[in-house]
């Protein structure tokens, strides 16, 4: 999962049906996401200013807030740490 892209997260943990979603299958992906990433600890600074625990857990974000957050840089934001691991 070290290279985890947002398509490669919906590829890995959403079931496809005629290449859409279906409306019960998002909203269970919304519960499953948290499940979903490693406990891995690679954290890795969004674009918003907030330190994720890795990369799948900054993917699982941007799904859950619909906001599209990039990766500034890997290792922990420069600013005061707001960790957020998806559970």
């Amino acid at each position: 999962m070290e290279n985890l892209t947002h398509s490669d997260f919906f590829s890995q943990y959403v079931k496809w049906q005629s290449n859409e979603l279906l409306p019960r299958e998002a909203s269970l992906l919304k519960e499953r996401c948290y499940f979903a990433c490693p406990l891995i600890y690679r954290p890795v600074c969004g674009t918003n200013g907030i330190t994720y625990s890795n990369k799948c857990n900054l993917c699982a974000a941007r799904w859950k807030t619909g906001i599209n957050i990039g990766i500034k840089h890997e290792g922990r934001c420069n600013r005061k740490v707001n960790l957020h691991v998806l559970y």
